[in-house]
Formats: C-alpha cells, sequence, structure tokens
C-alpha cells in the first residue's frame, strides 16, 4: 500500500498475503430496531432524571440512526433523538456538548419549535442562540441527477420530489438524503452544504442520463475489459 511490496523468490511478502474478503451482506434493519426500542428507554430514564444514562444511550442511538438513515421511515425520531441528548447534556451541565448536538439538529430543522412550557427559560435561550448561529452560515443548493426512474428524494426526512431535482435554500452544514422508489432499495447520503454553492449527489443505484433500472454495480460488471 505504500508503494514498497517486494517479490522474493516468487512470494509475495506475509503482510500482502490476505484472505479474499466476502461480499458485503445485505443490509438489515435489526439494528435499527433495536435503537428504536432504546429511544423509548431513554424516555423513561428521562422522566427519571437519569441523565448519564440518557446520554449513554442516545449517543448510541443517534450514531446507529444516521448509519441507517436510508432504512429510517420515521426521521422524527432522529430529531427527537438529537433534541432529547442536547437537553440531557444541557441538565448535566455539559453545555458545550449540547451545542454540537444543537447544531447538527438545527440544521437538519431550522424550523424547529418547542413548546415552551416544557422547557425552562434557560434552555429554550440556549436553543434559540444555537439557531441563530446555524442561521447565519447561510444556504446552499443540492442537485440530484435523475435517470428517468423519478426515486422520491427526501431531505432530512421530507419528501422534496422526484429525482432528476434541484433543492435550494438549503442550511449549511450535514444534510440527509434519502432516495427511494419502487423496484430498487433505500440509499442514504449525508451531504455536506456549504454557502451558495451546489452540492452534487449522484445515487450510485442509477447513472444520470441512462435508461433502465439497473443498478451501477450491474452496469460496471457488464463493461469490464477483455484480454483484447
Amino acid at each position: 500500500a505504500r508503494g514498497n511490496v517486494f517479490v522474493i523468490d516468487g512470494r509475495y511478502p506475509a503482510k500482502a498475503r490476505k484472505k479474499a474478503r466476502p461480499g458485503r451482506k445485505r443490509k438489515t434493519d435489526t439494528e435499527l430496531k433495536r435503537s428504536i426500542a432504546k429511544l423509548e428507554d431513554a424516555r423513561r430514564q428521562m422522566e427519571r432524571l437519569k441523565f448519564d444514562r440518557v446520554i449513554k444511550t442516545l449517543v448510541k442511538v443517534v450514531a446507529q440512526f444516521e448509519k441507517d438513515i436510508d432504512l429510517l421511515e420515521d426521521y422524527e425520531q432522529l430529531v427527537d433523538a438529537n433534541l432529547m441528548l442536547a437537553v440531557a447534556y444541557i441538565r448535566r451541565g455539559k453545555q458545550r456538548k449540547a451545542k454540537k448536538v444543537l447544531d447538527q439538529l438545527l440544521t437538519v430543522r431550522p424550523d424547529l419549535t418547542v413548546d415552551p412550557l416544557d422547557y425552562p427559560p434557560m434552555e429554550l435561550a440556549i436553543i434559540n442562540k444555537a439557531r441563530k448561529k446555524v442561521l447565519r452560515r447561510g444556504t446552499g443548493t443540492i442537485r440530484i441527477p435523475g435517470n428517468g426512474d423519478a426515486a422520491e428524494v427526501f431531505l432530512n426526512g421530507r419528501l422534496m420530489g422526484r429525482a432528476p431535482l434541484l433543492i435550494e435554500n438549503v442550511v449549511a452544514g450535514n444534510n440527509h438524503i434519502r432516495i427511494s422508489g419502487s423496484g430498487r432499495p433505500s440509499w442514504g447520503h449525508l451531504a455536506q452544504v456549504s454557502k451558495d454553492t451546489t452540492t452534487m449527489v449522484m445515487d450510485p443505484l442509477a447513472v444520470e442520463g441512462e435508461s433502465g433500472t439497473e443498478s451501477l454495480q450491474e452496469k460496471i460488471g457488464v463493461n469490464q475489459f477483455d484480454d483484447a
């Protein structure tokens, strides 16, 4: 890998001899379902004021939700998990970590509203301050090409239309894209959007300008060079 590979007596170095890796297994939602159950447990622990346990649980839940964003049908579960995690951090006096969570939360939900009866003024002030900071970053654009399959495109859990699609006024930062359609698996992506810039998101299961329902992997498979 470093360009320093030598062959001695016709044999490769031991480090170069590796077992063939099996193909990637089909993705399942088993771990996602477990995380959804843990989210409900975190709600109960939040009511019991066990903030340390809530934080430990929700950090893992949020990570799993983002990993399986293509399988997450109810995006509001991710929103709720992030909000609960931020509040738990605040109530444990860890405001720096709370602001980091709020930064991501308000990037995907800048219009987030919370009931003032459920949160004390201090927490509301922190949320509103974080929102203003996020909005000062400006907005950008996301472009998703299409191949005629008219796959549905979701931005941060909200249906925006069908590919090909241009999504404007997207808050700068990390945004979740999920593309799904009939006869094909869903595909998720974390798009990094910059101010006044168009971010191209290429669906690996489709190629712009081509028709048909074959995946990109299948397209590659039939375009291999022969010996000639």
